[in-house]
């Protein structure tokens, strides 16, 4: 999971721990470069992104909404 890289959360706050590029980060969810620039300006203008060079810093709340699938079958 992308979150249990290591990397110690800061306040709610996880380091992508990749360097991708807009290109990179498209081609793995299937829309152009351009698309991702646009969801990574929007969720930096909502507070739920910031950067650090080429870092990326992701807010928890980017995740609340996201099921996650290995959960429900832990429960089982």
């Amino acid at each position: 999971m992308l979150l249990d890289g290591g990397i110690e959360p800061k306040a709610g706050w996880y380091t992508v721990p990749l360097t991708l590029t807009h290109e990179e980060y498209g081609q793995i969810i299937n829309v152009t470069r351009v698309t991702i620039s646009r969801i990574l300006a929007l969720w930096q203008s909502e507070g739920l992104i910031c950067r650090e060079n080429k870092t990326i810093i992701v807010h928890h709340q980017l995740f609340d909404d996201v099921y996650d699938w290995l959960s429900y079958f832990s429960e089982k």
